[in-house]
């Protein structure tokens, strides 16, 4: 099967100018990844569903992708801090979604320094990071407009009150199944009206 797949995946690099892939399969492995990053370099939207099989060795990889404004990945559980070190594109990367990574803070600042032109981010399953993290990348995100954080266990109220005062264009908030309390929430609704939360969110 795995061989089947490399074969169906070296016959699509005929296809220099291929903006857009999505790969949903789970036992995507190094060498068709590998294909992927080193062929499709006007690749501007990558969307990974299941990559238990990848390791930061192949994530690393990803910074080959110079055109790539919106990224998403799930289930990368062989993805570590490493990964993240030399960025995961372009530099004017606008969309990021992260699932069920054992990332830390340290991946964050990498995140920091390499694509601080981010308008929406999406964090879910990623339980190391922390408060302190996530307000430091916040810091460098200027343009963010859309934050959605789920199954973030180790974030909490201290998170809202930095938010309070980061990411100016900031519009739709959405956080669950994070240790954030009632309290804090409609505390920041009532020093952010303009950002739009969902309506129940814990």
């Amino acid at each position: 099967m795995q061989a089947r797949r490399q074969k169906i995946f070296r016959s699509l690099t005929r296809l220099e100018d291929l903006r857009a892939l999505i790969v949903d399969y789970e036992d995507l492995d190094s060498e068709c990844f590998d294909i992927i990053c080193r062929n499709f370099k006007k690749l501007v939207r990558l969307e990974l569903r299941q990559v238990t099989k990848l390791t930061d060795e192949d994530g690393a990889k990803l910074c080959l992708l110079k055109d790539l404004s919106e990224l998403h990945f799930q289930k990368a559980v062989g993805f570590t801090d490493r990964a993240f070190e030399k960025g995961l594109g372009s530099s004017a990367m606008k969309s990021l979604v992260m699932a069920d990574s054992p990332l830390t803070d340290r991946a964050l600042m990498s995140i920091a320094a390499h694509h601080a032109r981010l308008k929406s981010l999406n964090i879910q399953g990623c339980k190391n990071i922390t408060d302190a993290g996530l307000a430091l990348l916040l810091e460098r995100e200027p343009l963010l407009e859309s934050l959605q954080l789920y199954s973030c266990i180790s974030l909490t109220d201290e998170f809202l009150r930095a938010l309070e005062n980061l990411c100016p264009r900031l519009r739709y908030l959405q956080i669950w199944a994070c240790r954030i309390s009632t309290e804090a929430k409609e505390f920041f609704e009532r020093r952010r009206p303009k950002v739009r939360t969902r309506p129940s969110y814990a």
